[in-house]
């Protein structure tokens, strides 16, 4: 979570953060050693992983969610929300159902790390022909591509159809999630040197 202080924020400083589609707990259980005012909450659609996460991580708290909102989660709840390769895959209207929510469930002033296929992951796509005739056109002109995917790298096997992959452009993120918060920043393969991160702050 280095990527906070861009913004002058820190992680150990929130006292309620949630892991938006935490899956097996990939980004959590490295803060197990959290201190005790932080309170961490892991939410997925997958019952599964939410059943192993609650037997192997007792320090956070897990929750299995529908696949659109609401949250189980009272309006200004968390002070930290991230989301590590969720907005990668989801559609336009599920994107911006999930930023509303996020929006409410976020404090005044909270702050969202969330990840987007960008300019890199783009370019490993072209190389491995993932796009069809057109494609790159569309999210140039548009910003925002989702792709149903049938076979390749990118292709998501054991998940939910709605579950693909979508590709953003810095230009859309700016534009488009600005309705919902604050760009805070924009940091090109700040998410393992892979996907694009992206700092919001709830106005």
């Amino acid at each position: 979570m280095r990527s906070l202080t861009v913004i002058g924020k820190n992680l150990y400083a929130c006292e309620n953060i949630l892991d938006f589609g935490c899956g097996c707990a990939r980004v959590l259980r490295y803060f197990h050693d959290h201190p005790e005012s932080c309170h961490f909450v892991g939410t997925d659609i997958d019952p599964e992983a939410i059943t192993w996460c609650r037997s192997r991580l007792p320090f956070a708290t897990f929750g299995v969610n529908d696949r659109l909102p609401p949250l189980p989660f009272p309006a200004a709840t968390f002070d930290l929300i991230y989301g590590v390769s969720v907005f990668t895959h989801l559609d336009e209207d599920y994107q911006l159902a999930w930023l509303n929510e996020l929006r409410r469930v976020a404090k005044p002033g909270g702050t969202l790390m969330l990840s987007v296929h960008g300019t890199y992951a783009q370019a490993i796509a072209s190389q491995e022909r993932i796009f069809a005739t057109g494609d790159l056109e569309t999210l140039g002109d548009k910003g925002f591509l989702f792709q149903v995917l049938e076979t390749g790298r990118f292709k998501r096997d054991g998940l939910p159809d709605f579950y693909q992959c979508a590709f953003h452009t810095e230009r859309y993120v700016r534009e488009t999630w600005s309705e919902f918060f604050t760009v805070q920043d924009y940091v090109e393969r700040g998410i393992n040197d892979h996907q694009d991160l992206v700092l919001l702050t709830r106005r």
